[in-house]
């Protein structure tokens, strides 16, 4: 089988999602690039090289998942000795939000090794347009533009789109659905942007405007601190999937109400388990809604206060149909998996 050596920082669902059925076809062999501590950066550099060079003869591609420091002598190896390497960019690699010291490019060594990684290697794929160029005007607290070829102008290198997909078998309602009941998943709340970030702010600023709803949070522990917050705001720690999908399956709404997304997990599963989505205008997410749900214009409580009475009075039962549907028949799993595949046989293909 064909050699792949795929590097990636954090471990997540989507990237363990890849890494399966990449392995079906491929003998593929991870690397994670994540230190405990910055101060031993360096020692992960040196195990990375050592790892590129124990495999160079070997293997045929080098996948990246998000650029960044990682990223980077798999770039420049690949560049200098004809190999392929792509990198699969998903969001906060391709933004900057300096309000919230969010995104690689908000950081300048960060950003500078992004950038290197971007022109050196062969190929990028981003699960979404934006993710290379977009107007942003969510907030006015940032710049104006994000996305890859905003903050590397000069860039070259081709790219090829990718959505994310998603298994309907399995995201699926399997419990009644509760009225006016609003999830959202926060993902990493010990991260000091988390809270701005995924639009939880906003949550805790409407939820006192709603006694008749419930607002979930996944991923927030009982007892971590939110401030005061109002009885209708339910924290639920990070649970297995199967417990999120119970989770998404008594829920009516869905909410992301983000300052930055690339192509949402969380969205579209929440969505083939029918939540209606309510979400901000960034990144993929109107795209992935299309005209199945409700989308938040601005970075603003009076807005989202008059979004939230909206589709309280909606026709839930059509809208909520709708949003699997859509999924479902727009972003399979299977679909990702082809047009991914077919990405690496062509890279490997056009330098072998």
């Amino acid at each position: 089988m064909t050699k792949v050596l795929y590097f990636y920082a954090l471990p997540s669902t989507f990237i363990n999602k890849d890494l399966g059925f990449l392995s079906e076809k491929f003998s593929v062999l991870p690397f994670s690039f994540s230190p405990p501590k910055k101060q031993l950066s360096l020692i992960w550099v040196m195990k990375e090289l050592a790892f590129i060079l124990r495999n160079f003869s070997s293997a045929k591609i080098y996948i990246c998942q998000f650029g960044g420091y990682h990223s980077f002598l798999p770039a420049l190896i690949g560049k200098v000795f004809n190999k392929p390497c792509l990198i699969i960019t998903g969001g906060t690699d391709c933004v900057a939000l300096p309000s919230i010291n969010y995104g690689n490019f908000r950081k300048y060594f960060l950003g500078l090794f992004t950038k290197w990684s971007y022109s050196l290697c062969s190929h990028i794929s981003p699960v979404h347009e934006s993710l290379m160029l977009n107007n942003y005007t969510y907030q006015k607290d940032d710049y104006p533009k994000q996305g890859i070829l905003y903050f590397c102008p000069q860039l070259k290198t081709p790219y090829t789109t990718i959505y994310n997909g998603y298994d309907s078998s399995f995201w699926k309602k399997n419990k009644e659905k509760k009225k006016n009941v609003f999830t959202t998943v926060v993902g990493r709340i010990k991260m000091s942007f988390t809270i701005p970030l995924k639009g939880i702010d906003l949550i805790l600023e409407i939820a006192p405007l709603f006694p008749e709803c419930e607002f979930r949070l996944i991923g927030i522990p009982p007892d971590y601190n939110l401030g005061e917050t109002t009885g209708n705001i339910v924290k639920i720690p990070f649970s297995t999937n199967d417990e999120i999908r119970d989770t998404y399956s008594e829920s009516e709404f869905y909410l992301q109400l983000s300052m930055s997304e690339g192509f949402p997990n969380a969205l579209s599963e929440a969505m083939l388990c029918e939540c209606i989505p309510i979400v901000s205008n960034v990144g993929a997410m109107p795209f992935i809604i299309n005209d199945g749900g409700f989308i938040l214009n601005h970075r603003d409580k009076n807005e989202l206060t008059a979004l939230i009475r909206k589709a309280l009075i909606c026709d839930k039962a059509t809208l909520a149909q709708g949003a699997r549907l859509r999924i479902a028949k727009n972003f399979p799993d299977t679909l990702r998996k082809k047009n991914l595949t077919a990405l690496i046989d062509r890279l490997i293909s056009e330098t072998h």
